[in-house]
């Protein structure tokens, strides 16, 4: 694996550990409204799960790209965030 492909590969780790957490908030949230223990999650939650988990999913896809090149001996910038 090229370092540009570990680097990848880390950065998406971290988009998704972030996504995660995020999205156990929301299931809080949201456990909590059906249990009528709570207001319904608030929007601005939402949209912070859903634009995580589209960082996570475009650098996963870039990671995935990228070891790819990695195992056909090329180097590729394809699909990375700058």
């Amino acid at each position: 694996m090229t370092e540009k492909a570990r680097q990848a590969y880390e950065e998406w780790k971290e988009a998704d550990a972030r996504a995660r957490q995020a999205e156990g908030r929301l299931g809080k949230a949201w456990d909590e409204y059906f249990g009528s223990r709570g207001a319904p999650p608030a929007a601005e939650l939402i949209q912070e799960v859903s634009q995580l988990r589209a960082v996570a999913n475009d650098r996963l896809t870039a990671a995935m790209l990228m070891m790819g090149a990695a195992r056909r001996g090329t180097d590729s910038d394809f699909g990375r965030d700058k």
